[in-house]
């Protein structure tokens, strides 16, 4: 990470939250897009991309735990 964003982050902490809320679910949307190109029924997509990966919530509280400023 660079110093610019990790001072971004110190600065504006909800603004941080909100940045990693939404990589996360666009990340979670564009896996069940793509495995609905390939074939899947959309429900089946979403399910898949939470039994590979866990809930969104769960990879939010990971990714937040394991920033430079959380410790």
């Amino acid at each position: 990470m660079n110093l610019k964003r990790l001072y971004q982050r110190i600065r504006d902490p909800r603004r941080a939250e909100a940045d990693l809320d939404e990589e996360v679910r666009s990340f979670y949307d564009t896996i069940e897009a793509r495995r609905v190109d390939r074939g899947l029924a959309p429900d089946e997509a979403h399910r898949t991309t939470r039994a590979e990966f866990g809930p969104p919530t769960r990879v939010i509280e990971e990714v937040r735990d394991s920033r430079p400023e959380a410790v």
